[in-house]
């Protein structure tokens, strides 16, 4: 993993994230996923991820922080602003992908029954 990438990613993060670009470049279309199917599981990898950040510390811990201290370390932890962008970029392109794919089945559609 990038040195540089390492204190913001778990290495649980980059594997699956390692898996899903792989099934991205089976041979197969058939066996490649949607758009729309990898903008979702790289939402569930984020998820799990961000879910997991916080039950790392126990209850003690959170209480003996110093309040502007955990604050700016929960900033720390928050995606940044371009991650969101990107994140809802990926969403806007499988949104399309499926439409249209849905567009060119209705004109196959349409052409076998003329």
């Amino acid at each position: 993993m990038d040195p540089r990438l390492e204190k913001e990613y778990s290495i649980n993060e980059a594997r699956k994230i390692g898996r899903l670009a792989d099934n991205c470049l089976s041979k197969s279309s058939k066996d490649r996923p949607k758009m729309s199917q990898v903008v979702e599981r790289l939402k569930q990898i984020v998820q799990v991820s961000n879910e997991g950040d916080s039950f790392d510390k126990t209850f003690e811990e959170i209480c003996e922080e110093d309040p502007v201290e955990a604050q700016t370390k929960q900033k720390q932890h928050e995606p940044s602003e371009a991650w969101k962008r990107r994140m809802a970029h990926l969403a806007k392109l499988g949104e399309h992908v499926e439409g249209a794919s849905r567009r060119r089945l209705l004109i196959m559609q349409r052409a076998k029954v003329v």
